[in-house]
């Protein structure tokens, strides 16, 4: 029983881990997305003036301070921008992206809501609140948004809104959906880690063990190395029958992750 209790939170620990390493992944892409507002854009059409732009920069000096860490100085430059012009939504979009890091879940949510409210056509706004949505178990609605998203034209970075799809499908355990998904955001940019390792899992899942190699080889080509793949690449060397290559993943993840779930689960394979 205690086993039992001990491996459902490992697997819950592995879940949320792979998740947030894709979301670090699709936050940096979504920063740099915001970092240079296109002035005929909806969004810089909706803030006009000299104080609105004053909000623009006080906003992309805040993205730049939250991709770096420094989160007192992200959160200033924010607070100012919202200060200079409250329906400036993509102010409203990246303070709920502090929010979460400040692990303020309700006040993100709000600053969500209130970016698509002011601005549905703001996609970066639209896929970050869907893909909280599907965090927080709401997987129909964080769908819906992500959705949502793709319905803008213009927007730049699909392959966001599908990779973050993808996360929701495959967390709500859907899994032909998450795959659907997946290879949409791999159309439009192939080394997406998420996605990748998403395709790794999916194609393993289904026995698919040649496409899961594949895929797991064009993840770890990104410069990732994490407890997750390396699981996937032990288990998919030796559905494959070369124990060498399963024996070599089994070490890599012992000697660098010792401490991980996915570790005691190589020691495990190993005592049965």
């Amino acid at each position: 029983m205690q086993h039992a209790a001990r491996a459902g939170v490992d697997l819950f620990r592995q879940a949320a881990r792979s998740w947030l390493v894709g979301l670090t992944w699709l936050l940096t892409l979504s920063l740099s997305g915001c970092a240079t507002l296109d002035q005929d854009s909806p969004v810089a059409a909706s803030s006009t003036g000299s104080t609105s732009k004053l909000a623009e920069v006080q906003t992309e000096l805040g993205i730049g301070y939250l991709s770096r860490g420094q989160l007192d100085l992200a959160w200033k430059r924010l607070s100012r921008a919202l200060e200079l012009d409250p329906h400036y939504a993509t102010a409203h979009f990246v303070m709920g992206l502090l929010q979460e890091r400040l692990e303020q879940p309700e006040k993100a949510e709000a600053s969500y809501r209130r970016a698509v409210e002011l601005d549905p056509l703001n996609s970066a706004a639209q896929t970050n609140l869907g893909s909280f949505l599907c965090r927080t178990d709401r997987f129909d609605e964080g769908e819906w948004h992500n959705l949502l998203a793709l319905k803008n034209s213009l927007y730049e970075k699909p392959e966001i809104a599908y990779t973050n799809a993808g996360l929701c499908a495959e967390r709500a355990g859907r899994g032909d959906k998450a795959e659907e998904y997946f290879k949409a955001a791999l159309q439009r940019n192939g080394q997406i880690p998420a996605a990748l390792i998403g395709m790794t899992q999916a194609s393993y899942d289904d026995g698919r063990y040649l496409n899961a190699r594949a895929f797991l080889e064009r993840y770890l080509a990104t410069g990732r190395e994490d407890p997750r793949a390396l699981l996937l690449g032990m288990r998919i060397e030796k559905a494959l029958g070369d124990n060498a290559a399963s024996a070599d993943y089994a070490r890599r993840l012992k000697t660098q992750f010792p401490t991980s779930p996915e570790a005691e689960a190589a020691i495990d394979a190993d005592a049965s």
